[in-house]
């Protein structure tokens, strides 16, 4: 039985870092049209202040996301279970970072600053990001065994069952 669980575990991780390269397509994609817009408007003599992906709180959910991606892997492979809990709980800093990303681009479009075309592409990299992310947790999970709790129970340092928070 546990070796059919571990086949299936790996048949769904594989499917959630094929989704992942998805997402980041989706992410190179939206760069490349950012990049297109902006040669486009240095041609016609439009030159924007300031480029939407130079956004400090992009470059830190890329740093989030990236962490997440490598110590999901990491707790998969060394069957870590202190790091997949790293990896799960970060997931709330991903989020909240996600959304005050949303709240202040949506603010500042209220404001007159920027463009809704660029917004669009923005708001996009920013929910592929936090796509990508959730598979990270996902796979985290699996070395916790919360994906097939059946399989075995996850214990703390105290005997405790691990709670998902």
């Amino acid at each position: 039985m546990r070796n059919s669980n571990e086949h299936a575990q790996m048949g769904e991780i594989g499917k959630y870092l094929e989704r992942m390269g998805d997402h980041t397509e989706n992410i190179l994609k939206n760069i490349e049209e950012v990049n297109d817009a902006e040669k486009a408007q240095k041609k016609n003599g439009k030159i924007e202040d300031e480029n939407i992906l130079y956004n400090e709180n992009l470059i830190e959910l890329f740093h989030l996301v990236k962490q997440n991606i490598e110590e999901a892997l990491q707790a998969y492979e060394e069957d870590n279970h202190s790091i997949a809990g790293k990896v799960i709980k970060r997931e709330k800093d991903v989020n909240d970072l996600e959304e005050s990303i949303r709240r202040t681009y949506i603010s500042n479009l209220n404001k007159g600053i920027g463009k809704p075309s660029d917004g669009i592409l923005f708001v996009d990299i920013v929910s592929n990001l936090e796509r990508i992310s959730d598979h990270s947790v996902k796979i985290a999970r699996h070395s916790l065994g919360i994906r097939y709790p059946f399989t075995r129970q996850v214990m703390n340092a105290k005997g405790e069952k691990f709670v998902n928070s």
